[in-house]
């Protein structure tokens, strides 16, 4: 499931398997910001720089 903006850049993601789930926030640009993961190891919860680069995570 996904949200965009009015230009079309995917603002919000919401993905879920088997596996895992996963909510991911994005910037105006389409640049992943902040996000939610849940998976077999542990809940994550990455925080990212303009550029999508990972600069901050939460972990159990």
């Amino acid at each position: 499931l996904t949200m965009n903006n009015e230009n079309g850049k995917t603002r919000v993601v919401l993905r879920a398997n088997n596996h895992s789930a996963r909510l991911g926030l994005s910037d105006e640009n389409g640049s992943p910001r902040a996000g939610l993961i849940v998976d077999k190891d542990a809940p994550r919860l990455p925080l990212s720089d303009e550029k999508g680069k990972v600069i901050w995570e939460a972990s159990r």
